[in-house]
């Protein structure tokens, strides 16, 4: 039982993969025993999706924009338009409908 502890009790035989590793020799085991690197691994990662959720924020915020935009100004063409005409502009009721449900 001891021998069996003692032969796992090393690292695993990580310097096999330093030859497709580009960091050089030895950095495989320096990954598989530094803590920082995950620190810093995870931060990174982090970063990554903080930047994709911002991105993905302000692509929303845009249509968001245009979307009022074009509700505005269809509502305007609207109330021009039925001030003359008896038609109803069915899409700009719908787009108001569905602006008032995103915000």
């Amino acid at each position: 039982m001891m021998d069996s502890y003692e032969e796992c009790r090393d690292p695993p035989r990580l310097y096999l993969l330093d030859k497709f590793d580009n960091a050089g020799a030895g950095a495989c085991l320096k990954r598989y025993s530094d803590p920082s690197y995950f620190k810093k691994s995870w931060d990174v990662m982090r970063a990554d999706k903080t930047s994709h959720l911002q991105k993905e924020r302000r692509s929303h915020k845009i249509k968001v924009l245009f979307l009022v935009f074009y509700v505005q100004r269809s509502m305007s063409m609207h109330s021009y338009f039925s001030q003359h005409t008896c038609m109803t502009d069915f899409k700009s009721i719908y787009l108001c409908c569905l602006l008032q449900s995103t915000l």
